[in-house]
């Protein structure tokens, strides 16, 4: 009774509790579900579960935040892992310096994923591509400032894809619903996650063109990107169809602003790894994944480059449990005796008394220890020991400088008379005379010589002076005797001589004997010498000839053939000519031989055909008669036996079937066939060749026949495989063939290839152009249009009209397809008949509910929520009593389970 009683008691306090509370408004709505805190990444440092005794939780089982403790055996506080550590050695490098934030939260980035789902991918691969990029999307979901990424492929096909080779699916953004990029629901809701999905989910038939896909991410980073980093990840199972000159200029214009990240999968040709290089940013942002599994974690590999680059080479950049930590390199360290050490930290480096160079530097930075290197020949050069002793110099020592090299040049004094301030090294392999060391040129003794010059005069002068006066200057001591002469004889053929320079004579035919000689030294002249007694002829000089008493015939002539066989005497030709030769000789020729000896002006004047043009008569006459009488002289030699002014014609048949009767000499002019003299023009063969029908049919015929038969004759000569094809593509190959070979489409069925039937220039010529609003080289009429419209789909969807109707159907999904079609088609409702699909309407305000006795808010206990109904809604006690006993009862179950889970 007395439990009773206090039951009693507490329900009717907890039910004025709940009551006046809730009438006041007092009690808080607690959210139960859904919360998302910004930076969750963040550890909890609030916490510490360790087992030491400070409030840090690091992982470890003793920690004591006092970071000196010495585990090592040696008996100092500098624990670097050694069993024997007393400092004598050099330092350990410095720790790593502590997290700078949360990877990712401060990051300034636009992101473009770029996927391959062409049809070379298989499911497997694309599913891979699809884990690894929402793999990002998983990382940037929860940092403070998430970047802006857009979702692309190329592979884009018109199916449910905007148009072109390559596409942006998904935009640069970071505000979806929920933001920043949705969620991973798989409905069609627009998200970042649905665009991967859509893009992953089926391979496409437009091939694989890596510059529409470079050039498709450099829109839309210029178009809509905001971020001061510019980022794109290119993922590909190679392919490329692209010629690689084209893909390399438009990858270098990209990466002028963008950081390019290129991951190749599942292929092994080494052009395809070759293309993937040339387009990441350099070796470092190229990954290879022979298999497409490893996509994830390459992809999580450069989600965290970028989520932490700090831009600075020289340190190693890591997201550790999702804090950033920039670890400084190693470097240089250079020493003052020259040498270097490497992979060094200040501290070590300062222990060296060594110059420490920075971070991310190597030997090769040091600065070289130099000075003067003086050489036997008197130069020297500032360089380093080392090399000064490969050399062969003298070292003078570190900082020493080439004023500081002792001298060793003086005079060198050359036989041609000049002098150079050189070594003594150098003046000797030179051939002169060296002065000695710290002398000068003034000191040489003046050189003179023998200066000879072109007209033979000659001067004992300097060097100097002869070269300034265009002499040869013979060399020191010497005198004009010297000199060589520049004359001697020079011999002619008709036995005459004179004493001239070398070129002289060469001009004049002669023939130079050397410098210095005389005409005296000139070879007696011979020639043939005719015996007159018995015609025998011998070589002999003009003074033996004479001297018995014979002919000389001329210096330089011969015995062969024999011009002693008879006298020489003059020979006449009819062709107004004459020889001075022998009797025989002049037979031989058909000559007239006027007698021994006789002159060759005795000769008759010469005499030839003369034709009179008024009456083509002829005469012979001598040139001159003829002329001065005003008619043709033929030449000499000629007759009128036949009567040469009298020319013959006969039929002349040309190539081209034409015919002119005209002189034999004429019609070869002219290129045609002479038939001969007085034949007539119907004696040529007919003329055939190819006669080309519209029909596209030929026959080799007459050119009158082909006429008359309405056809195309191309020529004497010429065969039906001459005749002209329909071609309207220009590539060498009749458009029905190509049509047959399926080398062109022709999907209207009309005979023409579709290039040609879409040209606006018309080249088939048949006045016919099909309308191509999409500009794919397919004619409108071949395309969906599930309108029938006769306005192809994606023309019809296009806000720009392409095809110029003045009107546009909306897709509102977007799927390629107008809503009208989505709605016949039952593929979307409209259950409110306006003409949008229901999916695309915006959601109708939901009506308050009708019972106001239902106050179930979140938050409010079932006990108060059964007290506060029965009070409002007037249930009375019994209610209020069944509400009571409930809620003790739950009260009490609820005890229970705290009390097990303890």
């Amino acid at each position: 009774m007395l439990t009773s009683l206090r039951i009693w008691v507490l329900c009717c306090v907890l039910m004025c509790c709940a009551f006046g509370a809730t009438a006041s408004g007092m009690l808080p709505i607690l959210p139960t579900a859904g919360l998302k805190v910004a930076g969750s990444y963040a550890p909890a440092f609030a916490n510490d579960d360790d087992d030491d005794d400070d409030d840090n939780d690091d992982g470890s089982e003793s920690d004591d935040d006092g970071g000196g403790s010495d585990d090592d055996d040696d008996d100092d506080d500098n624990d670097d892992g050694s069993e024997n550590d007393d400092d004598g050695g050099n330092p350990p490098p410095p720790p790593p310096p502590p997290p700078q934030g949360n990877c990712g939260d401060s990051i300034d980035a636009d992101i473009y994923i770029m996927l391959d789902r062409t049809g070379s991918t298989d499911r497997t691969s694309r599913t891979n591509e699809r884990n690894a990029s929402k793999s990002l999307l998983n990382f940037f979901d929860d940092v403070i400032n998430p970047p802006a990424v857009a979702v692309g492929a190329f592979g884009c096909n018109n199916a449910g894809f905007p148009g072109g080779r390559a596409c942006t699916v998904q935009g640069l953004s970071n505000s979806e619903n929920p933001p920043p990029y949705g969620d991973d629901d798989g409905n069609a809701d627009g998200d970042h996650y649905r665009a991967i999905d859509r893009i992953t989910s089926s391979e496409s038939s437009v091939g694989t063109r890596y510059v529409s896909a470079l050039n498709e991410v450099n829109d839309e980073l210029d178009a809509n990107g905001t971020a001061s980093r510019r980022i794109l990840i290119f993922m590909s199972d190679g392919g490329d169809q692209d010629p690689f000159n084209s893909t390399v200029a438009a990858a270098d214009a990209l990466k002028e602003d963008t950081e390019i990240f290129a991951i190749l999968f599942e292929s092994n040709e080494e052009s395809d790894e070759t293309v993937l290089r040339a387009i990441a940013t350099d070796d470092d942002h190229f990954f290879n994944a022979p298999d497409s599994s490893e996509l994830m974690n390459i992809v999580m590999e450069i989600t965290e480059i970028i989520a932490c680059d700090d831009n600075d080479p020289c340190t190693v950049d890591e997201c550790i449990d999702n804090f950033c930590r920039f670890t400084p390199t190693f470097g240089a360290c250079c020493l003052p005796n020259g040498s270097c050490m490497e992979l060094q930290t200040r501290a070590q480096c300062d222990e060296a008394g060594g110059n420490f160079l920075g971070p991310c530097t190597d030997c090769n930075d040091c600065p070289p220890l130099t000075g003067a290197c003086c050489f036997a020949d008197g130069t020297c050069n500032v360089i380093s020991e080392a090399s000064c002793g490969e050399l062969g110099g003298n070292f003078l020592g570190i900082g020493t400088k080439c004023t500081d090299c002792p001298p060793v040049t003086g005079a060198c004094c050359l036989d041609d008379g000049t002098c150079n301030v050189i070594s003594e090294v150098s003046c000797n392999t030179l051939g002169g005379n060296f002065l000695g060391i710290g002398s000068n040129c003034n000191q040489c003794p003046p050189i003179t010589g023998a200066c000879c010059f072109a007209d033979g005069t000659c001067d004992v002068i300097s060097a100097v002076s002869c070269d300034e006066r265009g002499g040869n200057f013979l060399g020191n001591g010497t005198q004009c005797d010297d000199c060589p002469p520049i004359t001697g004889a020079c011999c002619f053929m008709d036995g005459t001589c004179e004493v001239i320079s070398l070129a002289s004579c060469g001009v004049l035919g002669g023939n130079f004997l050397g410098f210095g000689t005389e005409c005296s030294e000139c070879p007696p002249l011979t020639g043939a010498c005719c015996n007159m007694n018995d015609t025998s002829c011998v070589i002999q000089t003009e003074e033996e000839c004479t001297g018995a008493n014979g002919t000389f015939q001329g210096a330089g002539s011969t015995c062969s053939p024999n011009p002693c066989e008879a006298p020489p005497g003059a020979c006449c030709f009819d062709d107004g000519t004459c020889g001075f030769i022998s009797s025989i000789a002049c037979v031989e020729l058909e000559g007239t031989f006027l007698g021994n000896f006789i002159e060759c002006s005795n000769c008759p004047a010469a005499t030839g055909a003369c034709c009179d043009p008024s009456n083509d008569s002829c005469r012979v006459t001598t040139e001159a008669e003829c002329v001065e009488s005003g008619q043709t002289y033929l030449g000499n030699g000629t007759d009128c036996t036949p009567n040469p002014c009298i020319i013959p014609a006969g039929a002349c048949c040309f190539d081209d079937g034409s015919c002119n009767v005209i002189s034999e000499v004429s019609c070869d002019v002219l290129g045609g066939n002479y038939l001969g003299d007085d034949t007539q023009c119907g004696d040529c063969p007919p003329i055939t060749g190819a006669c080309c029908f519209a029909d596209g049919t030929c026959e080799v015929i007459s050119q009158v026949s082909c006429d008359n038969l309405g056809g195309n004759f191309l020529g004497n000569g010429t065969q039906c495989d001459d005749c002209p094809i329909d071609d309207c593509n220009d590539n060498g190959v009749p458009d029905d063939q190509d049509i047959d070979n399926m080398t062109s489409a022709d999907c209207n069925k009309n005979g023409i290839p579709d290039e040609c039937d879409v040209d606006p220039n018309d080249p088939d010529g048949d006045g016919n152009v099909s309308p191509d609003c999409n500009n794919n080289v397919i004619p409108d009429e071949c395309e969906t249009d599930c309108n029938n419209n006769g306005v192809p789909d994606d023309c019809d969807i296009d806000p720009s009209d392409p095809d110029g109707d003045g009107q546009t159907s909306t897709d509102c999904q977007p799927n390629g397809i107008p809503d009208e079609c989505d709605i016949a088609g039952g593929g979307s409702r409209d259950d409110n008949n306006n003409g949008v699909p229901d999916e695309c309407d915006e959601p109708p305000v939901p009506e308050p509910p009708a019972d106001d006795c239902d106050p179930a808010e979140p938050g409010v206990s079932l006990l108060f929520s059964n007290i506060f109904r029965g009070f409002v809604c007037g249930t009375g006690c019994p209610a209020l009593i069944i509400a009571s006993i409930l809620g003790m009862v739950t009260m009490k179950l609820g005890y229970a389970r705290r009390r097990r889970r303890r």
